[in-house]
This record gives C-alpha cells, structure tokens and sequence, in this order.
C-alpha cells in the first residue's frame, strides 16, 4: 500500500494536535533513531528534548508524504535504497558554523604549511591536498582556502587539490555557490572580503560570493563518515572533522578517527573540534596542539 492510501485528512485537521501525537511517540521515536544511527552515525538518544526536536523536524516532511505516524515512515526509510532516507537525514542534522570558528586551529595551520611545503618540495610534489569532511554551509571550507591563499609560500606552483564532503547535500549546494550574506561574513577579515570575493547590492542587504577561481578549485561531494573504507586514491595532506563526532557514540567516534588517520599522510595533520579530544584512541596520532594530531605512523 502507497504512502498516500495510508493517508488520511483526519490526521492533519489540527497541525497541533499532530505535532503533539509525534513528541508522545517514544516507540516511534525509537526507530527512527535507530534508523539515524545505522545511516549517518547520529546517536539521539529518548529524552524530552530529542522528542521535540524530532516532531518540530519531521513534521512538514510527514505531512508532505501524507504519512499519519512515525510507524508508517519508518516503513519506508527501512525499505533497501529508500528514495525517502536523504531527507530524513537532512531534517534532523545540525548545522551549525561560522567563518573562523576556533581561531587557534588557523593559526597553527598556518605555522605548520611552512613544514608541508618543505616536506614535499623536496619529494617534487607540488599537490597540496585537503580534506573537509563535515563541509555544513562552507563557512570552513572557505575559511581553509583563504588561510592557505594567504600564507606567504602559496605560490601558483602548488596546486590545491580540496574536497569538501558532507551527508547533508542541501548544504553542500548552499556551500557550493558560495553566496553569503553581510552578516554571515563576520569575521572575516577586510583584505580577504576585498581579495577573494565577489560584492552583490540587493534588496535585502549585501551579499559576498567566493570567487570562481576559488570555488572552482574545490570538489564538493555528498559522503558519509559512516563507510567502511574511506576510498581515496590519494592520501591528505590536511583534514578537518570538527564538530561532527560529538554526535556520533563513543565507538563509533573512535572508529572514525582510525580511519581519517588512516587517509593521512606521514606527518600529515588532522584537525577535530575542541570538544571531541577524548574521543582519540588511535594509536596512528599524536597531539600537536589542542585539538590537532599529526600522523606517526
């Protein structure tokens, strides 16, 4: 049976009273969580704040699929290949970053490319490869571009090899346009706004957009942390998965981490974000700097 027979007018007569039914649903909850869990690593567990964010998240998204309940929605992400599952992962994760977000991890980037620049010029490899692995809306992404842009050894010999991944592909579009309004740029420095971006006087305030030698420059690609084997051609010289692992359960967090070490070069770099250093286990880093681990073995 279809998801619209399932349907019934009745459930929806009072959008309130539904959204009411959904936080009540501690079962239905469950599966679905459990669902989350087993596509994209996300670990929500049963609490009275979990149930309203998942009623005020999936609401729309059930009422656009004429589906009365948790049960019924749960049926369809189950089904293999589920056409259905993208959205769901896309309502209920959290994207939350700026421009700059924990400045120090910047900062030590930039003394440490002087050793990555010497490290493989003497191999003749001019390839500088990054990874994002948590792009969100780009803010990162285009924040790594203009540290590296700007460090006084860039020069047009090295070419930057970038991919910039999330699960979530509607941001990843929003992060692939490059398109920011005024407010969203705070923190960016002047000369960067001047250099790198693109100014737009519209209705609705300023807007900046990343250059396309930029944006052209950076591989944006849907990826899910939650692979077996990361299946990359070429080892990264830097890779970024901040902010991401504290909603991932301890196992599942270390398991990440082994295989992001495993994607590093000797002496390459990985960056997490502040909260999730006890969250490495791996016996392939070592701590550099708060948060920042280099490749040992």
């Amino acid at each position: 049976m279809s998801a619209a027979k399932q349907f019934s007018p009745n459930h929806f007569s009072d959008s309130q009273n539904f959204l009411d039914k959904l936080q009540k649903d501690e079962q239905g909850f469950l599966k679905l969580s459990t669902i989350l869990k087993k596509n994209a690593g996300i670990n929500m567990v049963l609490n009275d704040k979990n149930l309203t964010l998942m009623a005020s998240r999936l609401n729309s998204l059930l009422k656009g699929l004429q589906i009365s309940d948790y049960k019924q929605y749960a049926e369809l992400l189950d089904k293999p290949n589920s056409k259905y599952l993208a959205d769901f992962i896309v309502a209920l994760t959290t994207n939350t970053t700026q421009f700059f977000r924990e400045p120090s991890h910047f900062k030590f980037m930039t003394e440490k490319l002087g050793e990555i620049f010497a490290r493989k010029e003497k191999q003749k490899n001019y390839d500088l490869r990054i990874w994002c692995s948590a792009t969100s809306t780009g803010q990162e992404v285009f924040t790594i571009m203009m540290t590296i842009l700007n460090h006084p050894l860039m020069s047009k010999k090295w070419n930057i090899k970038f991919l910039a991944t999330d699960i979530d592909y509607e941001v990843l579009q929003k992060a692939s346009n490059g398109i920011y309004q005024e407010s969203e740029m705070q923190g960016v420095p002047d000369h960067c706004l001047q250099k790198y971006c693109n100014v737009f006087k519209e209705k609705d305030g300023k807007k900046y957009q990343f250059k396309d030698e930029i944006r052209e420059s950076i591989r944006f690609a849907t990826f899910n942390l939650l692979t077996d084997k990361y299946p990359f051609k070429h080892p990264f010289d830097i890779v970024f998965c901040r902010n991401v692992l504290i909603y991932f359960d301890r196992p599942t967090a270390e398991g990440v981490i082994e295989k992001l070490a495993q994607t590093l070069v000797k002496d390459g770099f990985l960056f997490l974000g502040h909260s999730e250093t006890g969250m490495m286990k791996t016996k392939l880093l070592k701590t550099v700097s708060n948060a920042a681990y280099t490749k040992i073995g």
